[in-house]
């Protein structure tokens, strides 16, 4: 059986596939972040000549997703460090990725 409501308050899914854990809110936030930070940071084409701007843009949109996501990360590592689930899902994601 497969459900999907769509209102004002947001969408509703009942099925039978696989279960997904809720995290927190905060998680939530980063997870959304980071994975385009990390999509961004995989569009970063190869360095040639006559490509220097196209290099230039796609780093400077990584970088500008990602900054900060360092600092979240640890945050929420210390924050969630009593809950297996959520360290089990912050540990899927690199650390120490931004530029110094």
């Amino acid at each position: 059986m497969l459900v999907c409501m769509f209102g004002a308050v947001g969408t509703v899914y009942a099925g039978n596939g696989p279960h997904v854990p809720s995290y927190p809110r905060d998680v939530q936030s980063f997870v959304q972040d980071r994975d385009l930070c990390d999509h961004l940071r995989g569009e970063i084409p190869d360095q040639q000549p006559g490509n220097e701007e196209g290099v230039n843009e796609a780093v400077a949109a990584a970088n500008k997703a990602c900054k900060g996501t360092d600092a979240r990360l640890d945050a929420l590592n210390a924050k969630y460090a009593n809950d297996p689930q959520v360290l089990q899902k912050l540990k899927t994601y690199e650390e120490h990725i931004e530029a110094n």
